[in-house]
Formats: C-alpha cells, sequence, structure tokens
C-alpha cells in the first residue's frame, strides 16, 4: 500500500514566522493541530505566535529561535518540540532564502549561503526528525523546493541550484522512507508574496523582473491551501497555481517550448 497521509496530530514548521511557513501554521492552528516554529529570529517568532493566538486562543503551539544552518540547535529545537508536543507527525521544512542576480556579480560566499540554507538546512532538519518517524513507522515530511527547483530562471543560478538540489533529495528520499510508511512530498511554488520575495528586488536583474511580471503572483495562503490539498489526496508533489502547474506540464514534455518563452520575457526586445 505505501505511506497513507493522516491528518498530524503535532507538526513542525521551519521558517515558520513568516511567509509560506507562517500561512501553514495558521491553517493548522486553526484545525487544532499542535505547531511547533523554528526560526532565525525571535522577534518574529513571538510576534506570529501572538497573531496565530487570536485565530486560536487555546491553540498548542510553542517556538524555537535557531538557523537551520546550525545542527547543534536544529537537534535543540526537534528534542524540545517532542517533549513539548510529543511525536512530530508532519514536517514542514520551509525555512530558505534567495539572493538573485548576474551569475559573475553572485558571490561564491552567496553560492554556499544558500546551499546551507536551502538544501543542507533541509538535510539537517529532517536527520534530527526522521529517527522517531522510522521507529512509528510513520510521518510525513514536505520539502519546500520551487519552480525555480524544476526548471532553470535567468538570474536565479544559486537560487535554482540550490532548490534542484532539494527536489532530487525528495526524489530519492521518497524511495528510501517508502517501505517504512513514511511520506515525502516536494511542494514547488512559484513567485509568493513574501518577505523574502521582497527582498529579492534589491538585487533582481531586469531580465528576471520581467519574466517575473509574466507569472502569477500567488498569496502564502494559497500555497498553504494547495498544500492541504495535496496532502488529502497522497500527492507527491505539488504546484500551486493553475499557471505553474501548466508550465510545469508543458517543461516536462516540451522544455525547449518554455524555454522560448522565458527567453520572450526577458528580453523582448
Amino acid at each position: 500500500m505505501g505511506p497513507k497521509y493522516r491528518d498530524p496530530k503535532s507538526m513542525l514548521i521551519t521558517g515558520g514566522s513568516s511567509g509560506i511557513g507562517k500561512a501553514i501554521a495558521a491553517d493548522a492552528v486553526r484545525q487544532g493541530v499542535k505547531v511547533f516554529l523554528i526560526a532565525r529570529d525571535q522577534d518574529k517568532l513571538d510576534a506570529t505566535v501572538h497573531e496565530l493566538r487570536s485565530l486560536q486562543e487555546d491553540c498548542k503551539l510553542a517556538t524555537f529561535s535557531a538557523c537551520v544552518t546550525d545542527s547543534a540547535a536544529i537537534e535543540a529545537a526537534v528534542q524540545t518540540a517532542e517533549s513539548t508536543h510529543g511525536p512530530i507527525d508532519l514536517l514542514i521544512n520551509s525555512a530558505g532564502t534567495a539572493i538573485p542576480g548576474y551569475f559573475e556579480d553572485i558571490s561564491i560566499e552567496e553560492f554556499s549561503q544558500q546551499l546551507e540554507i536551502n538544501y543542507l538546512g533541509t538535510i539537517r532538519v529532517i536527520k534530527s526528525v526522521l529517527p522517531s518517524m522510522k521507529s512509528r513507522g510513520q510521518g510525513w515530511i514536505v520539502n519546500v523546493s520551487s519552480l525555480a527547483g524544476v526548471k532553470g530562471v535567468f538570474g536565479y543560478t544559486a537560487y535554482c541550484g540550490s532548490k534542484f538540489a532539494v527536489t532530487g533529495v525528495t526524489e530519492a528520499l521518497r524511495a528510501e522512507l517508502y517501505p517504512h510508511g513514511i511520506g515525502v512530498t516536494l511542494l514547488c511554488p512559484p513567485d509568493t508574496r513574501t518577505p523574502g520575495l521582497a527582498e529579492e528586488e534589491a538585487t533582481k536583474p531586469i531580465e528576471t523582473k520581467r519574466i517575473s511580471e509574466t507569472g502569477a503572483l500567488l498569496e502564502p495562503e494559497e500555497v498553504a491551501s494547495a498544500l492541504w490539498k495535496g496532502l488529502s489526496n497522497n500527492r507527491s508533489l505539488i504546484v500551486p497555481g493553475s499557471k505553474a502547474r501548466l508550465l510545469y506540464d508543458v517543461n516536462r514534455f516540451a522544455p525547449s517550448v518554455i524555454d522560448r518563452m522565458l527567453r520572450r520575457a526577458a528580453n523582448p526586445d
């Protein structure tokens, strides 16, 4: 039969103080799920907790300030989550960063930073959560990649590299964990209105901005809604938004068509 998604009693979300992670947490709180949030900024975490409690006053909500680049801190955070809320049924790896720019302008340090957070950060959290899931023979892992994690985009060489890595490890891990009753889902949202996307405007090349203007901009709540719907249907891949899904499907069978489309968008003249 393989893994079958079950409504979680307890979940952990990295990058849970803003954007997509926060929107997922809000839905979970409304559903009565025990939610544990990990993010770097304690002030943002406190503000998020205050906002989420306004949705459900008696919600089971706890936080831990840590960066996914710190293995020891992540281990401590997961131990705290399990001692606070019990075994983690659902893990959402949503922490991420993007530094767009022309390839020659992106430093090696910036390439490394995006790999450390987007890819290795995901690995660190999974390694901390997985032993408990395997011992119970159940659980679900969601790795947030990106539409740019399945299709290279002008100006995002470093980001795409890190998110393609997330896509690859997710597919391989899914095969490994299938016999253990643990599900693994890849979430690939397009541009989403988050604080991170706003920060990207500072270094985004003009060609990248033109490409972004041709696509649909989703709200974090739309991405969260697509995630919950996809999980309820045991989906291993979730691409939110009809326009993004069409691009993904066409790219699978005719990538040159999408290449031409993106080139025209980047250089309309």
